[in-house]
């Protein structure tokens, strides 16, 4: 089941700037619609310009901002594919001690995902490519390994689950999760702490050798 929450909040964000849109262009109409139903003024009154009328100014602004803000929601979004955001939401749970909700959300990653992330395993492998850096890295090693967010993401969310099964004392199900991550060898997790990438497959690997 995905992120619901997060989903709906998305959702509503861009309703919502939608809605200001809708709300001010139907201002600014209304606005010119007075104008012309307004009787014509008394000949030798000067006839006041609704373009230089504060209220055409602010509805004009108004527009302006509501369609900024909605082009930069969508925008947001598209940038965000399904398996970021599953992994962002998966960390962000596991942090606040939501454990279950973690392991939820980065099962939802993996059962989406797991076939096209072995994939991407099996192709990295035959390719003969060389092991990807853990650590620092530079710039260009940084934009190669976050081309493959699929792997690195399921491999990602694997050492998640793993990690909040630990925490809720449910062993032998965070041995599967840890193995789980071991099946992506060259998937990488980017730590803005270091800042550089960590292993899930290694880090796993490590955990497992501490459980009973």
């Amino acid at each position: 089941m995905k992120d619901l929450g997060d989903c709906f909040s998305s959702l509503a964000a861009l309703l919502g700037a939608a809605g200001a849109v809708l709300a001010s262009i139907t201002a600014l109409v209304r606005e010119i619609r007075k104008s012309k139903e307004s009787k014509v003024p008394l000949s030798g009154t000067p006839k006041v310009s609704l373009i230089r009328t504060p209220a055409f100014g602010i509805g004009i602004l108004l527009v302006l901002l509501s369609v900024v803000f909605f082009a930069v929601g969508l925008g947001t979004r598209a940038l965000s594919p399904i398996n970021v955001r599953l992994t962002k939401a998966a960390w962000d749970k596991f942090n606040s001690g939501r454990y279950t909700e973690a392991i939820t959300i980065a099962g939802e990653c993996i059962d989406t995902f797991e076939g096209q992330a072995l994939q991407e395993q099996r192709e990295f492998t035959a390719s003969g490519s060389p092991t990807p850096p853990v650590g620092p890295v530079s710039n260009d090693e940084y934009n190669e390994i976050t081309s493959r967010g699929v792997l690195n993401d399921v491999a990602t969310c694997y050492f998640i689950k793993g990690r909040a099964l630990e925490e809720l004392n449910r062993i032998s199900e965070a041995k599967e999760a840890y193995m789980g991550a071991q099946q992506f060898p060259d998937a990488r997790t980017w730590d803005p702490a270091i800042p550089g990438f960590w292993s899930p497959a290694q880090t796993a690997s490590s955990r497992l050798a501490t459980l009973p």
